[in-house]
């Protein structure tokens, strides 16, 4: 199954250009690169592809990530199925950043979520009637899969029981007031040795990866709702206090909130 947006929103922070999944992977060459970021997973059987003068192998539970123009091309082994998203918007660059990649990113062990986000969130995605802001969200929510993929396969699964709750937990908690105390409690660790873990692994504590989140969700809700105040935004990122809101917007983006979102809604 697959589908191709014809009707796309490109001012919006995320969209989605094409998705597919169990779909019988024909040989593809693209000397020219394709014009969106381009995901592809293996479902079934196994793949091959060139990029960079360098042949991966793409087995079950693998993926890569392809930026915008970066010649390729893959092929399958008998019958290869595959999953995949395209996709583009002004905040991908941002969003892509912590995942380390140049031209692209091979990801050899996604995890569950990972590997069954796109055929979960097929129909959602497929729905003429969702709203573009819908599938930002469900676009961000997948970019933040990958970063954790990433994380995790550099520096092993150990740790993972203690980390993957505690980002479960901020992504979807994010606009309520968390303390060290409750994300402790989601691990059964003392909030010192999670806030060692969790800066091991994402060089911050867990309020400051929260800072951020609720920053980077500030960003998209500007550029998707011009129509919002400040007080809004900060309000529905978990900011209880505005001024305290502008002045960690503008260290995050170097302009404040309001001469942010006036900025892109020219």
């Amino acid at each position: 199954m697959r589908l191709v947006f014809t009707h796309m929103n490109q001012d919006y922070p995320l969209f989605c250009e094409s998705i597919g999944y169990k779909w019988r992977q024909e040989a593809i060459f693209r000397p020219q690169g394709y014009p969106f970021y381009h995901w592809l997973q293996t479902a079934s059987g196994e793949g091959t592809v060139t990029i960079g003068g360098t042949t991966y192998t793409l087995p079950a539970g693998a993926g890569i990530l392809i930026r915008p123009g970066v010649p390729h091309s893959y092929r399958g082994s008998g019958d290869w199925q595959t999953a995949y998203l395209t996709f583009g918007g002004a905040l991908v660059a941002n969003l892509v950043t912590p995942l380390g990649m140049g031209d692209y990113r091979v990801i050899t062990d996604l995890s569950q979520p990972t590997a069954r986000f796109v055929a979960a969130h097929y129909a959602t995605l497929a729905n003429s009637a969702v709203q573009d802001r819908v599938i930002a969200e469900l676009l961000f929510t997948f970019l933040l899969l990958l970063r954790q993929d990433v994380e995790i396969g550099a520096r092993g699964m150990a740790e993972i029981g203690i980390v993957t709750p505690v980002l479960q937990y901020l992504d979807a908690h994010s606009g309520e007031k968390i303390t060290n105390t409750q994300l402790a409690a989601k691990t059964g660790y003392t909030v010192q040795y999670l806030t060692s873990i969790f800066k091991r692994y994402y060089h911050q504590t867990p309020l400051q990866y929260l800072q951020e989140l609720r920053l980077r969700k500030a960003k998209s809700l500007l550029m998707t709702h011009p129509e919002w105040n400040v007080y809004e935004v900060a309000g529905q990122v978990g900011f209880t206090d505005n001024s305290q809101f502008i002045q960690a917007f503008k260290a995050y983006t170097g302009q404040t909130p309001k001469k942010f979102q006036q900025a892109r809604s020219r």
